[in-house]
C-alpha cells in the first residue's frame, strides 16, 4: 500500500473507526488520540495487509477494538497502581522523614490533584475520596455518567502524567 492508497483508506475508515471507538470512550481528546494510533498501526502493517480483501473493514475494527481494550487495560492497572501506592502511603507513620521516597510521592500527588481541571477534581474526589459510583457522582454533579466518564479519564490521564517518575521507580 502506498501513501494514496492509505489516505484514500484513511478517508473511507475514519468515520467508521471513530465511531466504533465512541463505544470505549467519548472523551474526544482519547478518541482522537485512539483512531490516530490505530492508522499507525494500519500504517506500520501497510506491507502486510490486502487493502482489497472483503474482510479489510473487519481488519481494521478489529485492530480498533483491540487497541481500545489495550488501552482501558493498561489505565486500569494504572488505577490499581494508584490506588494501591496512595493505600500504602497513608497507612505509613506520618513521621517519616520529609526526605523519604514515601512524603515526596504524597506530596507530588496533592500537587498533581490540585493541578487538575476543576470538574474533573471534583469526579475524581468524589470517586476515590467519598467512594462514590460514577452513576451517584453524575447525580452529585448534575452531569451525565459519560461526562463523569470523560472528566474521571482526563484526571487519570493527567495524574498518570504528573506521577510518571513513581510509577516507573515503584
Amino acid at each position: 500500500m502506498n501513501q494514496k492508497e492509505f489516505q484514500r483508506i484513511f478517508e473511507h475508515y475514519f468515520q467508521d473507526v471513530v465511531s466504533f471507538l465512541y463505544t470505549y470512550t467519548s472523551d474526544r481528546e482519547t478518541l482522537n488520540d485512539w483512531v490516530q494510533e490505530v492508522f499507525i498501526k494500519i500504517w506500520g502493517k501497510k506491507d502486510k495487509l490486502d487493502i482489497h480483501h472483503p474482510g479489510f473493514k473487519g481488519y481494521i475494527l478489529t485492530t480498533a477494538r483491540n487497541h481500545a481494550l489495550e488501552q482501558l487495560k493498561r489505565q486500569k492497572k494504572y488505577e490499581t497502581w494508584l490506588e494501591e501506592n496512595i493505600a500504602r502511603q497513608k497507612k505509613e507513620s506520618p513521621f517519616q522523614s520529609s526526605g523519604s521516597e514515601s512524603s515526596n510521592f504524597m506530596e507530588q500527588y496533592r500537587i498533581a490533584v490540585k493541578k487538575l481541571p476543576e470538574r474533573a477534581r471534583e469526579a475524581y474526589l468524589l470517586s476515590r475520596e467519598d467512594g462514590l459510583k460514577y452513576k451517584e457522582i453524575a447525580s452529585v454533579m448534575d452531569i451525565s455518567v459519560k461526562t463523569v466518564e470523560a472528566h474521571m479519564s482526563k484526571a487519570l490521564e493527567l495524574l498518570r502524567d504528573e506521577l510518571d517518575e513513581f510509577s516507573r521507580t515503584g
